[in-house]
């Protein structure tokens, strides 16, 4: 996953961090956000909201902070030595994402520190390691592969669908095949080539997060329309763009959840806390985009869409 967000808290008036909102309110948490991906800003959103349920300080975006994020986390440390002595509570600092992830442990940072990050899960248990950093608090947006196996499943009429891979097949890992194929076989998918010999019912441009290289979305989507079949992807930036499913994670609510292992740290900061999974995913259904690829999308798995994009058309019911 690409995603990026950095969040510090600022319980002093420290010049170096001082920060205000788009419409010009002091804030007492700050944020970094990559806006390049839209579950970020989802999940800065749903943060922002459980921070202020919580009653604790606002958060803003600081995109650029001065010296770079090593040098911010290390003006916050003395800031938070003085709240310390002062007897205040500290912190946490949040970071929503593995590159922020990264950064927060490559600091080195001791503040308290809660992590939020998304992964594909089979049985629960995250396909990939969740970040290592002893001590942090972490929640992770946990996308069932179960769940996208019995979507594929309801999609093409089938028991064990075909699908291939949006990806650059040239510059794949071969550390990343032993994954790829947990994921077919907890999701009962038989794997194939991009090609309509291969009879691929679904095109996956999905961000597994094993080093693999996604195609250029609008080369995606221009194969799957080739080939004739959906596209499927995990970017709810996507949505309305030419993905016929968009699988979401429970974006908000994760950064809901974020916002209450902050309260809980806040109040106990030598507190532990196991790892948290916000289980769910949401399927949002383009009939525009279907009607463009020339799928038709069974009338039960519009049912129990969680957001529907209407075409041009009527779906045809299944069996017809």
């Amino acid at each position: 996953m690409r995603w990026l967000a950095l969040l510090v808290p600022l319980l002093g008036a420290l010049p170096a961090a001082y920060a205000k909102d788009e419409a010009g309110t002091t804030c007492g948490l700050h944020a970094f956000v990559d806006a390049d991906d839209s579950g970020v800003v989802a999940v800065y959103d749903g943060l922002r909201k459980g921070l202020e349920l919580a009653q604790l300080p606002r958060v803003c975006r600081v995109d650029d902070p001065q010296g770079g994020a090593t040098a911010f986390l290390e003006r916050l440390s003395a800031q938070a030595s003085i709240e310390r002595q002062a007897g205040r509570p500290v912190g946490p600092i949040f970071a929503i994402g593995d590159d922020a992830c990264g950064k927060v442990i490559a600091a080195g940072s001791r503040l308290p520190r809660v992590y939020a990050v998304e992964r594909y899960t089979i049985g629960r248990k995250p396909m990939r390691a969740l970040p290592a950093d002893e001590g942090a608090a972490i929640v992770y947006a946990g996308l069932g592969v179960e769940a996208v196996g019995r979507l594929l499943r309801d999609l093409s009429g089938s028991d064990r669908p075909s699908v291939a891979w949006a990806w650059d097949a040239k510059r794949f890992p071969r550390s990343g095949h032993e994954p790829v194929m947990r994921f077919a076989k907890a999701a009962g998918l038989r794997l194939t080539g991009a090609e309509k010999a291969n009879g691929a019912s679904a095109l996956l441009h999905l961000r597994l997060g094993v080093g693999e290289t996604l195609l250029p979305f609008a080369d995606a989507l221009r194969l799957a329309r080739e080939l004739g079949v959906p596209l499927i992807s995990d970017d709810r930036g996507r949505f309305g763009q030419g993905a016929v499913v968009t699988l979401v994670g429970r974006h908000a609510l994760l950064g809901r959840r974020v916002a209450a292992a902050a309260l809980r740290l806040r109040a106990k900061p030598a507190t532990k806390l196991a790892p948290r999974g916000v289980a769910g995913v949401e399927v949002w259904i383009d009939l525009k985009s279907a009607d463009a690829t020339g799928v038709s999308v069974p009338m039960g798995l519009l049912a129990r869409a969680d957001k529907l994009k209407r075409g041009a058309r009527r779906p045809e019911r299944a069996g017809k």
